[in-house]
């Protein structure tokens, strides 16, 4: 299951996953970008919610399945190279 924290935006149905991924990036300039922490703070939930909205596209594009899938793939992925606390995973 896939735990979204904001709700769809209109782009989640309007955007491709590339033309959103395109966003993504432009969000992340935009942290590198601020001028002090609180503006960092606020882009990088602007990040998430843009990195979520990519999500959506993609479940769209491909099914809920295959991006569970890719979900489950990354945490092996990260748990073998030991990247996790203990008991976490």
């Amino acid at each position: 299951m896939i735990n979204f924290n904001f709700p769809a935006t209109i782009f989640s149905a309007q955007n491709d996953s590339d033309t959103q991924l395109d966003h993504v990036l432009s969000e992340a300039v935009e942290v590198t970008n601020a001028k002090d922490q609180h503006e960092e703070e606020l882009e990088m939930v602007d990040l998430m919610h843009s990195a979520e909205t990519y999500w959506r596209a993609k479940i769209r594009e491909k099914g809920v399945a295959y991006v569970h899938l890719l979900f489950d793939m990354t945490i092996e992925k990260n748990d073998e190279r030991g990247y996790y606390l203990k008991g976490e995973v």
